[in-house]
């Protein structure tokens, strides 16, 4: 957690390619993660 500067909890990382592209701190609803998941798939 230290290494990624991570400091609450829930934090969720996305990383792409070894680096990080976005990051979700506190809660969120099912949509915004699905939809934000769906739009790096594409």
């Amino acid at each position: 957690a230290m290494k990624l500067g991570i400091q609450c909890v829930p934090t969720m990382v996305i990383f792409k390619n070894s680096k990080e592209i976005q990051r979700f701190v506190g809660l969120h609803s099912e949509y915004v993660l699905s939809d934000a998941i769906q739009k790096l798939l594409k």
